[in-house]
């Protein structure tokens, strides 16, 4: 797959360790998709401790992911409790996409 950066928080940086985020994302319509990115980066910057955030979207046509959104915290303590005890988590960012019609599908992972 060949995917290009479409706008960004800021770079990932891969010299550390940490919990490592891809994001694959579904949406009919990639702008809008795109838009609901940006307007959702607030919260991921204010409220899940975010401090950069790469979206990268398909090069050519007849990719199955519209975007896939790759990030980077420290540690899972970083994260884990923005998405499991924050409502606005709920109420905000994946209420956004459902209104959407966007499907996400995270994936977390720390190096070995």
């Amino acid at each position: 797959m060949v995917y290009k950066n479409a706008k960004q928080i800021d770079d990932v940086s891969k010299e550390s360790n940490g919990i490592f985020l891809f994001n694959f994302f579904y949406s009919k319509d990639p702008q809008t998709l795109l838009d609901v990115w940006e307007f959702t980066a607030g919260w991921w910057t204010e409220k899940a401790n975010l401090t950069n955030s790469t979206p990268l979207i398909p090069v050519e046509e007849g990719s199955q992911y519209t975007l896939i959104n790759h990030c980077k915290w420290d540690r899972l303590i970083d994260v884990l409790p923005s998405l499991i005890f924050k409502p606005s988590f709920h109420s905000f960012v994946l209420k956004n996409f459902t209104a959407n019609a966007i499907v996400a599908m995270p994936i977390l992972y720390k190096l070995a």
